[in-house]
């Protein structure tokens, strides 16, 4: 409900989940080094189905969460693993033989 008032009022609208994701994503600090420790554990089962080749679609039902939360994971991967794309991960995550 909250989401129509805010579009209907002109205004952009982001869901408290994801707002807690991106805050999170900027107090933490940034070491530069991909390191699998700075993913959480939801951010981690990610990865292992993006590696078995499922699309963000099939994680979000595979996992109950909105497409739009798998979107947000694995934006924060990719930062979080100084990684630029979904192929650099796939090749990080085999050299990592996770």
């Amino acid at each position: 409900m909250n989401a129509i008032v805010e579009v209907n009022g002109g205004k952009k609208y982001i869901c408290e989940e994801v707002k807690n994701i991106l805050a999170q994503q900027e107090l933490e600090d940034e070491n530069g080094k991909p390191d699998l420790n700075a993913l959480s554990r939801r951010e981690l089962d990610i990865v292992k189905l993006i590696k078995e080749g499922l699309s963000s679609r099939e994680i979000a039902v595979r996992l109950d969460i909105s497409l739009k939360t798998v979107e947000v994971h694995r934006y924060n991967i990719l930062k979080k693993l100084n990684l630029k794309n979904t192929a650099a991960l796939v090749n990080f995550i085999n050299a990592q033989g996770l």
